[in-house]
């Protein structure tokens, strides 16, 4: 006799935030560095990963908050560069050595909020945090070197707020019933931070342009109608639950709006289980999968449109049962 466990149920993919966006190679070109008698460049490469909690509404598929997570990092890498005087007779002039800079990134307060329409991001709620790497300032005069000043920003970390202009964009990719997949492009223009590398205070003008990109699944808007018509919050997530289910599991089984639980038909003297499933068809694909040990789990498909009684046959000795949604729902 088999001894039937309907396993918790799980819903694949389970696309939670945070996501990761990746910082496109080459989305940055040159830094600018202030002060009140001149200005050098210098040209520099981005790198790193930026970890985001971003909130995309199913209805009009708009970014509506963005926060950036714990483990965010850009990481730089650049030359030396010439100061440039104001005053052409101003025989000074600095050289800028810029090595290994690395930053974190974070949303300061609760926030973060994107304007609707433009998805620009609400600049004050994000910050900037140097925390390793040099900048190294050389003063010469008529030539020679009188003067070098290196700061650490392992030793010296700094933080300050973002600035420039920063959007969030969403495209569709592909819309399912369950889930619509969207990529998301993070754009930062550019940076005005203020650092005070004693005995001179430079303005960094351009720090900070990059482009990062990722790609989120959001609930459906037939998802969403459907889980808030039975007076559940909108779901964040397809793996949200009602009860003990997850929603996406609950509309992909075609059930009427307010069901909460699976229609399972256990019926272990004759070493099967079943679904008891609307007589209008399931909504979409999905798996019963079943397993004798929890690590491998073998899967019969529920195709779209399936209606009545739906059974599979389970090996003899303890088994276990789950419901799964195909990756691209």
């Amino acid at each position: 006799m088999s001894v039937f466990r309907i396993f918790p149920l799980l819903i694949l993919p389970v696309w939670a935030a945070p996501i990761e966006l990746l910082v496109v190679p080459g989305g940055v070109g040159i830094s600018t560095y202030a002060t009140d008698s001149g200005y050098a460049e210098i040209e520099q490469a981005f790198g790193g990963n930026l970890r985001a909690d971003i909130t995309i509404d199913p209805a009009s598929g708009e970014p509506t908050s963005f926060f950036y997570q714990d483990g965010c990092h850009l990481t730089y890498s650049g030359g030396s560069s010439n100061y440039v005087p104001n005053d052409p007779a101003e025989l000074g002039s600095f050289e800028l050595i810029f090595d290994g800079l690395s930053s974190d990134l974070s949303t300061n307060e609760a926030g973060g909020g994107v304007e609707p329409g433009t998805g620009q991001l609400e600049q004050e709620h994000h910050s900037i945090r140097l925390k390793s790497g040099t900048l190294t300032v050389n003063y010469f005069y008529a030539g020679t070197l009188i003067l070098e000043h290196t700061v650490d920003y392992a030793e010296e970390p700094l933080s300050g707020e973002t600035r420039g202009t920063t959007s969030v964009k969403a495209i569709l990719l592909e819309a399912g019933v369950v889930s619509d997949r969207y990529e998301v492009t993070l754009e930062h223009d550019s940076t005005a931070e203020t650092f005070i590398t004693d005995p001179f205070e430079m303005t960094i003008s351009d720090l900070g342009g990059f482009e990062a990109v990722g790609e989120v699944m959001v609930p459906s808007a037939g998802l969403v109608q459907w889980v808030t018509d039975s007076g559940a919050p909108v779901p964040r997530d397809a793996s949200d639950k009602l009860g003990a289910v997850p929603v996406g599991i609950l509309y992909a089984l075609g059930l009427s709006v307010g069901v909460r639980e699976v229609p399972w038909i256990l019926e272990p003297h004759l070493g099967k289980v079943a679904l008891s499933l609307p007589s209008t068809g399931t909504r979409s694909d999905l798996f019963v999968e079943s397993s004798s040990d929890l690590q491998h789990w073998n899967q019969t498909l529920v195709a779209a449109g399936s209606a009545g009684s739906f059974a599979i046959e389970l090996p003899e000795g303890d088994s276990f049962v789950r419901l799964a949604l195909p990756e691209e729902s």
